[in-house]
């Protein structure tokens, strides 16, 4: 609720904490004990207790004995249950889902929305030996999980934007690229890419402030999409200066969420936008203070028994080439990327790799195209090159996409080797391969790669 809500002054205070501890404990599905509850409150331990001790004891938390660990309960479904008339929608549900699953052989499962997430209600399991189960309650985003997907696909097309444009602002204009602004009466005259010419001089065209200046989109279309990703972004940035997913999670920023937001303002920045400076300074605020955080961590490592970490991982890789980008230095981080290269996946060695470049420390970014090189694939017969990743174990996170993974290093090869055989194999490899690339797949071209690479792309196809 907004602080200038009229009905603020009617709140209790107690109940406030009381549903913040709640909310804070089903965010932290494997238990908080008291001394994390009361630092992420900043309240006294006593206070937070006595809390977690009355929830318990109306059997919305449980606490463990021997580990003193506190946990949301089961009771909480029961609540959402009786909140959208569950019990009636599982029995009258139950003979469908036990229908599909008889004609499917499958796991048939039951779902509904709770506010920005679908929650697992009911489940008919599988009759084979080997099935897929998921646990009642389990909570599942709407644009990634197939339930959700499929509810959405019946509301109106207001509602989906609203979803697609809630998790990305951008979305729209990455996703369709240059046909969602193009001028209408230039989209017949687009030529083929057999009439293209020579590729320098149509990359020439498209270099803003140059005399033939020829888009083929209409700028003060693109000004307005551009004005209104920012006004959103601006609105989404949470009071400490980081971004999180949804502003429901207690204005909560994550360092993955805030380092590609200001990645992509700095980029934006860098070509053009207009982007306040106060928003950037406080995103860059936000990340200085969580990699000073993380060195120190890393620093303490056999020093002190807790909030330490052996090593530097993609996370301090990805928050310091968007610090860099923005200007900011952090030499024992850098030093301690560069000590743990080994153990980084190939996405993160790039972006050390990156930061070294702009440091001017040739020395190591060259030490680190050699670590990368390794995993380098040549294909003499297509002329093009690509990364044999080796990432089967960790594909699914942000650091095992293969396409970053690959427009990334290309970054690198194009900063310190821009007319090496292996910078043209990739970006052959990435244009031919650029049409499979699913949502998580599609920034690399756009969101990851500045003007000035995307050019290289246009200017390395006629060879």
């Amino acid at each position: 609720m907004e602080p200038s809500h009229p009905l603020n002054r009617y709140r209790v205070p107690i109940l406030d904490r009381t549903l913040d501890l709640l909310e804070l404990l089903t965010r932290h599905p494997e238990g908080m004990t008291l001394t994390a509850m009361a630092e992420a409150f900043k309240m006294p331990k006593n206070s937070v207790f006595r809390i977690a001790t009355t929830l318990t004891i109306r059997g919305y938390s449980e606490r463990e004995e021997d580990t003193k660990v506190y946990r949301a309960s089961r009771k909480l479904l029961s609540l959402g249950y009786a909140a959208i008339g569950g019990e009636r929608l599982v029995r009258t549900a139950g003979p469908i889902l036990e229908a599909l699953r008889d004609a499917t052989g499958e796991t048939a499962l039951l779902g509904t929305l709770a506010g920005g997430h679908g929650v697992v209600i009911d489940q008919v399991a599988s009759s084979h030996p080997v099935k897929v189960v998921v646990e009642i309650g389990h909570a599942f985003t709407l644009h990634t999980a197939a339930p959700a997907k499929a509810m959405m696909a019946y509301w109106s097309v207001e509602a989906q934007k609203a979803v697609v444009l809630q998790i990305n602002p951008l979305f729209p204009a990455l996703r369709s690229g240059h046909q969602l602004f193009q001028r209408p009466s230039r989209q017949k005259q687009i030529p083929s890419n057999q009439q293209l010419g020579d590729p320098r001089e149509r990359a020439a065209q498209w270099k803003p402030g140059a005399p033939n200046w020829n888009p083929v989109w209409d700028e003060a279309e693109v000004a307005k999409m551009e004005c209104a990703g920012i006004a959103k972004l601006r609105d989404q940035q949470n009071p400490d200066g980081g971004w999180g997913w949804f502003s429901a999670f207690g204005h909560q920023s994550y360092a993955h969420t805030t380092a590609v937001v200001m990645h992509g303002l700095l980029l934006a920045r860098d070509n053009g936008a207009k982007v306040p400076d106060d928003m950037i300074q406080r995103g860059l605020a936000w990340l200085a203070k969580h990699e000073e955080s993380e060195a120190d961590k890393i620093a303490h490592w056999e020093k002190r028994k807790k909030n330490t970490k052996p090593k530097a991982d993609s996370m301090d890789a990805l928050v310091r080439r968007v610090l860099g980008e923005g200007g900011k230095n952090h030499p024992q981080m850098l030093g301690f990327l560069f000590r743990d290269k080994n153990d980084l996946p190939v996405y993160a060695k790039a972006l050390t790799g990156l930061e070294f470049h702009r440091t001017k420390d040739n020395d190591k970014r060259d030490e680190i195209i050699r670590n990368i090189r390794q995993f380098l694939k040549p294909d003499e017969e297509n002329q093009t090159a690509y990364l044999d990743l080796g990432n089967g174990g960790y594909w699914w996170y942000w650091y095992g996409s293969e396409y970053e993974a690959q427009a990334w290093f290309l970054k690198l090869l194009a900063a310190a080797e821009p007319e090496s055989p292996d910078t043209r194999g990739l970006v052959k490899y990435l244009i031919n391969n650029r049409s499979h690339a699913t949502y998580r797949e599609f920034h690399p071209r756009h969101r990851l790669l500045p003007r000035s690479h995307r050019r290289l792309f246009e200017s390395h196809q006629g060879r």
